[in-house]
């Protein structure tokens, strides 16, 4: 009895063992082709027109290429802003040496007195009527003296209008006044013994009076203010008393 229960056991054994060896045989060849299915698929994912890195380096160079443009336009924009600020510069340079130009164009020195502006100027010693000294149309008073090479100037008011003294070297001119304005009139009068030219829109009102002295040229301006600036003059009194004040 005991035998055959041992045999019966054993027959199950071994069919048991011939069906777990089928299923190996069988599922081999499926898991071989499960194998080569994944890995066509793992080929195609890795497929190198879908390389990450690919597409990488061409973002980069799509960035490279846009980025040349904007360089070049940067380096239009650096170029530009030179030339203007080349051109800025130069402009600011004119204008200082046009500036500088104007200063050394002035040849004018200052002086204390008008001893020494005519001292200076190289024409002698410049005497003028004292300051305070009263005339028909008000006190004469000075204010500031200056000179240049042979022509010595001192400036002043007589009255409410503006007066100017010049003595020069003959040579350079025998009118130093620096005055080319036309006047309706034109005079002779005498003064100390003196010819004296005299010139004003009112006749027998000297807005300009000149003479010659030995080697010197001499000059009297005087404007009045406001609505009379064109029309104010010396009398013939006036114009005596300060031309023979002046040396």
């Amino acid at each position: 009895m005991k035998r055959k229960q041992l045999l019966s056991l054993a027959a199950l054994i071994l069919a048991a063992c011939m069906v777990v060896g089928c299923g190996k045989k069988t599922s081999g060849p499926e898991q071989t082709e499960a194998s080569e299915d994944a890995n066509t698929s793992a080929e195609s994912i890795t497929d190198p027109a879908d390389d990450p890195e690919d597409d990488t380096q061409t973002a980069v160079e799509a960035q490279e290429a846009s980025a040349e443009p904007q360089e070049e336009s940067g380096e239009a924009q650096e170029a530009a802003a030179e030339s203007e600020q080349e051109e800025a510069q130069e402009a600011s340079t004119e204008a200082a040496e046009a500036e500088e130009g104007t200063q050394l164009a002035n040849p004018w020195k200052e002086s204390e007195t008008a001893w020494e502006a005519g001292e200076d100027a190289g024409v002698g010693y410049f005497m003028i009527p004292y300051d305070g000294t009263m005339t028909g149309i008000g006190p004469l008073n000075w204010y500031g003296f200056r000179y240049m090479e042979n022509l010595a100037e001192a400036d002043g008011a007589i009255g409410a209008a503006d007066l100017t003294v010049r003595k020069g070297l003959r040579q350079e001119s025998e009118d130093v006044s620096g005055d080319y304005n036309e006047y309706a009139f034109a005079w002779d009068q005498s003064a100390d013994g003196w010819d004296v030219h005299c010139f004003g829109n009112e006749e027998g009102k000297a807005m300009k009076a000149i003479w010659l002295s030995d080697n010197f040229s001499y000059s009297i301006m005087v404007r009045g203010q406001g609505d009379i600036a064109d029309t104010f003059g010396l009398e013939a009194a006036d114009v005596e008393l300060l031309v023979s004040e002046i040396q």
